[in-house]
């Protein structure tokens, strides 16, 4: 955990303060600051030298360097007598170091210093010391409290300091006083070292002693840190900077941590608060305290009350910071969870869940995460929808419909093939048992994202959802083929059973959707009959064809089935009713058509096929009476919205398309040529190949229809790119019926397939700049590529998705596109090591700047601060976001290393601080509303470039504006000159809006 900004604390050693196992070890390190000015070993056995007249013989260890000393030169005295001068007081690492050390209870501390500077630092700050024990006189090693002094004290007799070599081996060897201390102290306690080099003869004398494996630590410069000799001594270095000899970064880091030990719920709750409210833009120091304080009840609890005034927009920033904890991530497993993540599901249910406002983010959560529950989540979540359903009923619907079919490892159907029997031609199928087929057909909702960018970037949406069954299709389609071998023709079990899944796949999406205007469920099925359009097949398709055979076999006996199914309202069970007429040999041609035309205007969307097949069946060999109200219903054309451009077109051709199909199955109806011929002298149509379908998929050129599903095109671009494409852009706005997709749709189509598979968006830019002439329709699908990429999980394509997004920069109209782009994938590769992609990002960053920086421009009018802000709805603001997280990216990587910004980051933030008054209306408030993070990262460039716009006419009311949102100060930044700034702002009160005040 990072106590401050430059040192980093292992959490073994935490934890073991936590737990009342932690041991301060202190050496001669800790008294070398004034006012203390105590030498170290090798400074002390030099003076030591000059007093005896001796020469100082360097490369000799100091402690058989001190032991070679003459016999007459009393070396202890003399010692004694150095390390007690009057000038000598203890500094401010004995204060923080005795404070520390007694901030979690007793104070226990071994020191291998002769100087009483640790007790005088303790009487000084009031705190008490239990026992003082000086060596040899040592307590068990196991079991102690207090100041241990194991190489003698000043405070005792001169000649029982541990000094030569030949009090080493009593201590160590011989006598062992202290190995008997240490040993028992290391195996029952985790030690830090502070204030030892890995030359010391302690270390050394330790090396050779202790059994291997203990933990121990040691607060060493950043420089030492690096020596192999610490991993020889079985130490683990723990850095801190050094600069010219300044161990301030020590005494910090160790106050901070006493600070941090002492925080009692009052004030942890504050400084939950304090973080939370500035938004989750997080110092190094500020994550790693919150993740500390998540692990706890109690800190939990003070996030949950903390987020609980937030803005709207706030919190769900928040819920998705969340989504990456492992404590948040737990709830969403089938495994036991601690106390700590229960509190967190209770704050997701009622802060989201039960919420009419944030249920959507709730799902997208969910989507994100899984729909595996723990038990604590799902009880938590049955109980908030109560809530959410009294305050909207819809959405409440929406949620229960979730709750009581689609959580795994609870209401979700689990895997059905060990309870479906595989079928074998040469084994009898036995009777079924109906409550297992039921089982195995009982459907599920996925959810999962939406299609559309402006629906999916929203935090609130809410995700779509489609239904599945949790079984393997082929065995599916084989055991219900099986069953309908051995049950009697029209057997109403079997038939129930068929007819519920499919009625209950539609009760899920009206619970879940609502009113959605078109039918997910039928949309995949191209025809009711095999064929080849429905190659690729999910269990649903076993489900249909199951009911079409059963309706085929029981219309002898249930001749009402088709009205029954068609009195249903749902589009697919009105598909197998009109297949049933279509190819019944019960019915004449009479009876089929007047069937169709006492329920049907011929042209009902997504009923198409099944209508056509009808007429196709029975049309030619009809009574001229039959035919005259075929021809007589068609006339009347499509019941098409006023709203629809060019909506008489769009009517002509669809009844256009119905007489092609006419004439081509009664070719001698006269009538129904000449009609044709009419409406084609008029129009110039062209007839399509497939008249009865209005999607086809093939991977020939002669395609027209274009596709309207991702999973459909994907396949298209992977069995042919080339014709894929071209398919795509074969179809003539012009030519097509008012029901197909627009180009608007094409976009659509093209984004999300890509942001499905990355790796596409590479294959499609190609073909795009191969087939596409039309300058403005090329740009529009290379944006829309684009546009995938940027929601996408890049893996391997990144570096190609960089690089063919940089061809577009010079483009005005993709400079949004591609600032979304590089923010989006900058938040997705936070935590990710320099690579090619992310170099190549930044210099696309630097060349949209450079290209269209200087022409930004807004209404002069506008509202730059309303609701929606310039900074947050702007390319210049997505860019500053871009570079705020790329150098968190950076800290988070090179933590111990971190200087502040480096030569790049500092230009480019230079640059967007430089731009035309219009670029910094959106520039200036979006780096200001990061202000805290920047002076953590980088105080001096901070102070020196981001706030004198504080404290500046021209940008103060904007700045302010922004940083107000989330506001975040310290005393270091007031003291830069935030605190100035802010008594200057008292004169332009009137600049900001009542709320920021």
């Amino acid at each position: 955990m990072w106590m401050t900004g430059e040192v980093e604390l292992p959490d073994e050693v935490l934890t073991a303060q936590a737990e009342g196992r932690l041991v301060f070890f202190v050496g001669a390190g800790v008294s070398v600051d004034r006012p203390s000015g105590l030498p170290l070993f090798g400074a002390l056995a030099q003076e030591l030298a000059h007093l005896a007249r001796e020469p100082y013989d360097g490369p000799m260890a100091v402690d058989q360097f001190l032991g070679s000393m003459p016999e007459e030169f009393d070396t202890h005295r003399h010692a004694r007598n150095i390390v007690t001068r009057d000038d000598s007081r203890p500094n401010s690492t004995h204060t923080a170091l005795v404070r520390l050390a007694s901030a979690s209870g007793s104070l226990r501390i071994v020191t291998t210093n002769f100087d009483d500077h640790l007790a005088s630092a303790a009487i000084n700050d009031d705190i008490v010391i239990e026992d003082k024990w000086i060596g040899p006189a040592l307590p068990l090693g196991d079991d102690f409290k207090g100041l241990v002094h194991l190489h003698g004290s000043v405070m005792r007799h001169p000649r029982e300091l541990v000094l030569t070599d030949k009090d080493f081996g009593r201590a160590y060897l011989t006598a062992a006083w202290a190995t008997r201390f240490l040993l028992p102290m290391f195996q029952k306690f985790t030690v830090l070292f502070i204030g030892y080099s890995h030359d010391d003869p302690i270390m050394r004398y330790l090396a050779l002693g202790l059994p291997s494996g203990t933990p121990r630590f040691a607060l060493t410069s950043a420089d030492s840190a690096h020596d192999v000799k610490w991993k020889r001594l079985g130490v683990q270095p723990v850095p801190y900077p050094v600069s010219s000899g300044d161990h301030g970064a020590l005494v910090r880091a160790l106050e901070a941590w006493d600070v941090r030990v002492r925080m009692g719920q009052t004030e942890h709750s504050a400084r939950v608060r304090e973080i939370v409210a500035a938004g989750s833009s997080l110092t190094p120091v500020d994550h790693d305290y919150l993740l500390d304080r998540l692990c706890t009840a109690e800190g939990t609890r003070e996030f949950a009350d903390a987020t609980a005034v937030l803005s709207d927009e706030l919190k769900t920033e928040w819920l998705r910071w969340l989504e990456s904890f492992e404590g948040f991530k737990q709830l969403f497993d089938s495994k036991a969870v601690p106390e700590t993540s229960a509190i967190l599901g209770r704050w997701f249910c009622y802060t989201f869940l039960a919420v009419p406002e944030f249920h959507g983010a709730a799902l997208q959560t969910v989507q994100r995460l899984g729909q595996t529950f723990a038990e604590p989540l799902f009880v938590m979540a049955s109980v908030a929808v109560k809530k959410l359903a009294r305050a909207d009923s819809v959405a409440g619907t929406r949620w229960r419909a979730f709750l009581a079919t689609s959580v795994r490892g609870f209401t979700a159907p689990t895997r059905s093939e060990g309870l479906l029997p595989r079928i074998s031609s040469a084994e009898p199928t036995e009777p079924p048992s109906m409550s297992v087929l039921r089982f195995a057909l009982r459907p599920f909702l996925v959810v999962k994202r939406r299609w559309f960018v402006s629906d999916s970037d929203t935090p609130t949406a809410v995700p779509d959802a489609e239904i599945n069954w949790n079984g393997d299709e082929g065995l599916l389609t084989s055991y219900l083929a099986a069953v309908a071998q051995v049950v009697p023709p029209g057997d109403q079990s079997l038939g129930r059973a068929l007819e519920e899944a499919l009625a209950s796949a539609y009760d899920l999406l009206d619970a879940y959707h609502g009113e959605l205007g078109w039918d997910p469920l039928s949309f995949g099925r191209s025809a009711i009959e095999t064929h080849q359009q429905d190659d690729i097949r999910e269990p649903i398709d076993a489900i249909i064809d199951a009911l079409r055979d059963f309706g085929v076999g029981a219309y002898a006996t249930h001749p009402d089935l088709p009205e029954k199914w068609w009195q249903t309202r749902r589009t697919l069970f009105q598909r197998i009713a009109l297949h049933l007429v279509a190819v019944s040999p019960d019915l004449d041609a009479n009876a089929k058509i007047e069937w169709l035309l006492e329920r049907s205007t011929l042209y009902e969307y997504g009923l198409k096929h099944g209508t056509y097949a009808v007429l196709a069946a029975a049309v030619a060999e009809a009574s001229r009476d039959v035919q005259e109200r075929v021809l007589e219903v068609a006339s009347v054309g499509p019941d098409i919205s006023l709203d629809i451009p060019d909506r008489d077109r769009h009517m002509e051709y669809a009844k256009y398309n119905l007489l092609v199909w006419l004439v081509a199955h009664a070719p001698a109806w006269i009538e129904a040529t000449t009609a044709l011929d009419a409406i084609q002298r008029e129009n110039q149509f062209v007839p399509r190949t497939h008249p009865d379908f209005d999607r086809w998929m093939s991977f020939g050129p002669s395609v027209r229809q274009r596709p309207e599903d991702p999973l459909e095109f994907t396949a298209a671009i992977r069995a042919d790119a080339s014709a894929a494409l071209a398919d795509l852009l074969s179809g003539d706005s012009s030519e097509r019926a008012f029901d197909e997709p627009g180009w608007d749709d094409v976009l659509a189509l093209i984004r999300q397939t890509v942001e499905n598979d990355a790796s596409l968006g590479g294959v499609l830019w190609n073909e795009v700049l191969a087939q596409v002439r039309d300058e403005s329709r090329r740009a529009d699908m290379l944006r829309a590529i684009v546009a995938g990429w940027t929601n996408a999980d890049l893996g391997s394509a990144a570096l190609i998705a960089v690089q063919r997004t940089s061809t577009l920069v010079s483009d005005a109209r993709a400079a949004d596109q591609i600032g979304r782009f590089l923010l989006e994938q900058m938040q997705k590769q936070i935590d990710d090591a320099e690579d090619d992609s992310l170099k190549q990002m930044r210099t696309l960053a630097q060349l949209l700047w450079l290209h269209h920086g200087s022409t930004f421009s807004h209404a002069e009018d506008a509202e730059v601060m309303s609701m929606a802000p310039l900074y947050l709805n702007s390319w210049p603001g997505s860019l500053v976001f871009y570079w705020l997280r790329e150098i968190d990216r950076r800290w988070r990587r090179n933590r111990e290393d971190w200087a502040g910004l480096n030569e790049e980051e500092q230009e480019s933030v230079v640059q967007l601080l430089a731009g035309p008054p219009h670029a910094l209306d959106a520039t200036r408030p979006a780096f200001a509303s990061q202000l805290f993070f920047l002076f953590a990262a980088d105080a001096d460039f901070t102070s020196t470039h981001i706030l004198p716009l504080f404290n500046d006419d021209d940008s103060a009311a904007l700045v302010w504006h922004a940083f107000l949102h989330h506001p975040r100060v310290n005393d270091r930044l007031l003291a830069a000159g935030l605190w100035e700034a802010m008594v200057a702002q008292w004169d332009r009160l009137e600049s900001l809006r009542d709320g920021m005040i």
